[in-house]
C-alpha cells in the first residue's frame, strides 16, 4: 500500500495539494498523510481548507490519516469521547503521537465513528503496548507509523527500525514508514522526510523496497511534498514479491546473456552460498539458446553479475551476482554489475527470494 504526504503551511496552496492528490489517485494511491500539529501553521485558520481537501480525497476514493495532538483536539472541538469532528472533516484514521494518557488512548480505540488510531511506531515500547492492552485498548482498530525527520542525520537506523516492528507485530499491528523525494523535498529544512536515515539521499524506489522487502512496512509514504511524477510512477510499478536491481551491463555482452538478463524473474536458490546469489531457473532457459560463448572473463567484484559460459558443461547459463570478490575463472562470463542505491538491496535476496534486472539510469 502506498502514500502521499499533504501540507498546509504557506508553501503549498489548496489548489496544488488537489492537484497533486488527483495525480496521485490516477496512478493508483490510495492513502494520504497529513498533520494538524505543525508548530508553524495556525490550523484555526486553515480548517476550512482541511475540509476542501479531505473531502477530495474522499471523492477520489482515498483515505487521509492525520497528525494530532491534545491542541488540536481543542482546535477541533473534540473529546476523547467525541471524535465526530474529525469524521465530519473527512479522516479515516487519526495519528496520535505525545500528550495523550493510556486512558485516553485506551477510549478512542472504541470510538464510534470508526476512525483508526494509529501509534508511533518510532517511539512505542513494548511496556507502553502493555499498559495499554491492560486498560482493554481495541486493538483491532489500530495500526502503527513511523515519525519522518526532517534533521538530517537524526533518522532511524534500519536496526532500529527493525526492533520497532517486532514491537509492534506482538499486537498485530499494521506499519508505515517514510521515504523522502528526491525532487520535492518540505521546508522549513529542505533536507527531506526519511523514516530510516540512510534512505535521505536514497532513490526513493529503492528506499520503499528495502521497507517492503525487508518486512520495515506494510505501507509506504512520501513524507516530502511533492514528490514528482516520476517518482510517484517507480513507487508504483513496485511488486511486493519480487525485488528490482539496477544492473550496468557490460558493454557487448551478446543476445543470449541479455536475455537470461532482461527476459524473465530470477529467484535465489533456497541453498544459495554465503559468496552469491543463484538463479535458479537461469539455466533451464539458457538451454533454448545458442551455447554461451566465454567472454569478459575477468576477476568478479562484489555485486558483479556473472552468467557460467559453455565452458561450464551442465552449468552453462546458471546467472549469480556475487556477494563477495572472486577470482577470474574462464568458465565464467562478467555481464554486469549492480550499480548505484540497488546494492542496498541485494542484502535481501535470501534463499527463494525473487528478483529482476532493470538498466540502471
Amino acid at each position: 500500500m502506498l502514500g502521499i504526504s499533504v501540507y498546509t503551511n504557506d508553501e503549498f496552496s489548496l489548489e496544488s495539494n488537489l492537484a497533486y492528490v488527483e495525480t496521485a489517485a490516477k496512478l493508483g494511491y490510495r492513502r494520504v498523510f497529513t498533520s494538524l500539529h505543525l508548530p508553524e501553521v495556525d490550523f484555526r485558520t486553515k480548517w476550512a481548507e482541511m475540509e476542501r481537501l479531505c473531502r477530495r480525497v474522499n471523492e477520489l476514493g482515498m483515505e487521509m490519516t492525520a497528525d494530532i495532538s491534545p491542541t488540536t483536539m481543542k482546535v477541533a472541538g473534540a473529546s476523547v469521547h467525541d471524535l465526530s469532528p474529525f469524521r465530519r472533516l473527512g479522516l479515516a484514521a487519526l495519528r496520535i503521537d505525545y500528550g495523550f494518557p493510556y486512558e485516553e488512548i485506551a477510549a478512542m480505540s472504541g470510538n464510534e465513528h470508526g476512525l483508526e488510531l494509529v501509534l508511533n511506531a518510532s517511539t512505542i515500547s513494548m511496556a507502553q503496548l502493555a499498559e495499554l492492552k491492560a486498560r482493554h485498548t481495541d486493538f483491532s482498530r489500530m495500526s502503527a507509523c513511523h515519525n519522518f525527520y526532517p534533521r538530517a542525520y537524526t533518522g532511524l537506523t534500519a536496526n532500529q527500525a527493525a526492533n520497532q516492528a517486532r514491537i509492534v507485530s506482538e499486537y498485530g499491528l499494521k506499519l508505515s514508514a517514510f521515504v523522502p523525494s528526491l525532487q520535492g523535498r518540505r521546508g522549513p529544512i529542505h533536507e527531506g522526510l526519511p523514516t530510516i536515515e540512510k534512505h535521505r539521499t536514497m532513490s526513493p524506489s529503492v528506499s520503499a523496497q528495502f521497507l517492503l522487502h525487508s518486512g520495515l512496512a506494510d505501507a509506504v509514504y512520501f513524507g516530502d511534498a511533492y514528490a514528482s511524477d516520476d517518482e510517484l510512477g517507480q513507487l508504483i510499478g513496485i511488486d511486493p514479491e519480487i525485488i528490482e536491481l539496477g544492473i550496468v551491463p557490460e558493454d557487448g555482452i551478446s543476445d543470449e546473456e541479455r536475455s537470461i538478463l532482461f527476459s524473465g524473474v530470477h529467484t535465489n536458490r533456497p541453498d544459495a552460498p554465503d559468496y552469491v546469489i543463484r538463479s535458479s531457473g537461469s539455466r533451464r532457459f539458457a538451454t533454448v539458446g545458442a551455447p554461451l560463448a566465454a567472454d569478459r572473463c575477468k576477476e568478479r567484484s562484489k555485486y558483479s553479475v556473472t552468467i557460467d559460459n559453455a565452458g561450464y558443461k551442465r552449468y552453462s547459463g546458471e546467472l549469480q551476482i556475487c556477494l563477495t570478490d572472486i577470482p577470474q575463472d574462464a568458465r565464467v562470463n562478467v555481464v554486469g554489475t549492480v550499480w548505484g542505491d540497488s546494492r542496498e538491496l541485494v542484502e535481501l535476496i535470501t534463499g527463494g527470494k525473487k528478483f529482476a534486472f532493470k538498466i540502471y539510469r
